[in-house]
């Protein structure tokens, strides 16, 4: 199959303006004569913010991140960023009219659940010098290319199967074709293929999303064959995936008056409650309903418990040890994150096999193949308080 390019990103999204109001005639300036048609815009009393519809992967301190370009039709005293009521990713201004917002690949994971990315934005002129700026984001499959065979939607619906984020993508079959297979070429696929009504449901955790979606010209290939005799190889089709801005808004109220942040619902925290642990629960709601939730249920470990843990540790270990990984040849933060599955998750049940000799009566372990070194002996292993299902410790061995 060809090589994807590293051409120029492109998703049309959908924008929510608010407070729709002209510029300041005093403002205006060179910089504001020419917006490129394919910019999201919103406009609130006095004001216009532009910003481009992808997030451009990056690097920034020597891990994958992403870049949010803006502007604005007025002069910028200050760009802040932030979500909840925490600083959030990082806003730099870069001009007096334009600035530029950071995310490293935890807090896209974040915004990828559906939180909104919020701006604290204050101007030097105008009778209005203060405005909250809300940006949300969401992964699309974008360049396919290969067999008409295959159709892959552009889209991916976030939900959570137990404490695992994950990301659902619809794909078609032509009659007659079956046995669908599923990969990146980054070395991550997919935890669960499964029928959707007249399609199958491809569903990605959020590190391998992410993974993929810091290099345009990284992929996911789809591939089916027929199930009639003589038919030859599989045919396949591929698609990159892009981070691309789906609402853009703008008010001159607080943040959150204007965007209170998600509540956990009763009749969404009673659907949980009916359900066992590690099992979908897109049932219950989007991944921005139900995470509200979560904390709100009974604490046990399960599959997906230790697989959410270990991606999360293993960001903080290449941290630690990122001299002796980067010259070791070993993948990626990216890459072992998005290789830390529910469905590579087995819990030991023999004593001997845990080296850390936990009692099984009291602790319950997990172990996940390395993803480092994918193929090598080492193991991960996650204890748990059965009590309490809180996390003990994270350790390997090999």
């Amino acid at each position: 199959m060809r090589e994807s390019s590293r051409g120029v990103l492109g998703i049309l999204a959908a924008i929510g303006a608010l407070g729709l109001a002209g510029c300041d005639a005093g403002d205006a300036t060179e910089e504001d004569d020419v917006t490129s048609s394919t910019d999201l815009s919103a406009k609130a009393d006095g004001i216009t913010i532009w910003l481009d519809p992808v997030a451009h992967p990056t690097s920034r301190f020597g891990q994958p991140a992403w870049r949010l370009d803006g502007r604005a039709s007025k002069n910028l005293e200050s760009v802040f960023a932030f979500s909840s009521d925490d600083e959030f990713g990082e806003a730099i201004q870069t001009s007096a009219r334009k600035f530029e917002v950071f995310v490293d690949a935890i807090q896209l994971e974040r915004l990828l659940t559906g939180y909104r990315l919020l701006l604290d934005v204050k101007t030097t002129t105008g009778s209005v010098r203060r405005y909250a700026a809300s940006i949300r984001v969401a992964p699309k499959l974008e360049r396919a290319h290969g067999s008409s065979k295959i159709t892959l939607r552009k889209t991916f619906a976030p939900f959570f199967f137990g404490n695992e984020l994950r990301f659902r993508n619809l794909v078609g079959l032509a009659s007659g074709f079956g046995n669908m297979a599923a990969s990146s070429e980054r070395g991550s696929s997919p935890e669960a293929l499964a029928p959707s009504g007249a399609s199958i449901g491809m569903d990605w955790i959020a590190p391998a999303l992410a993974d993929i979606a810091s290099d345009p010209a990284f992929e996911i290939d789809v591939s089916a064959s027929s199930s009639a005799a003589g038919e030859g190889a599989p045919v396949v089709r591929s698609g990159g995936v892009d981070i691309g801005v789906t609402s853009l808004q703008i008010t001159t109220k607080l943040a959150f008056e204007q965007w209170p942040e998600p509540a956990c619902a009763d009749a969404t925290l009673a659907c949980l409650e009916a359900l066992p642990g590690a099992v979908d629960r897109s049932t219950c709601g989007a991944a921005i309903d139900v995470a509200p939730c979560l904390w709100k249920l009974p604490k046990g470990a399960n599959e997906t418990s230790f697989s959410s843990d270990l991606s999360l540790f293993m960001a903080n270990w290449y941290g630690e040890h990122a001299a002796d990984v980067a010259a070791s040849g070993a993948n990626t933060v990216g890459q072992a994150r998005a290789l830390c599955g529910a469905s590579r998750v087995t819990v030991v049940t023999d004593p001997e096999e845990d080296p850390h000799g936990h009692d099984l009566s009291k602790f319950i372990v997990f172990r996940h193949p390395d993803v480092v070194f994918p193929g090598s002996d080492t193991v991960w292993f996650g204890a748990y308080d059965r009590a309490s299902g809180g996390l003990e410790s994270i350790y390997d061995f090999n």
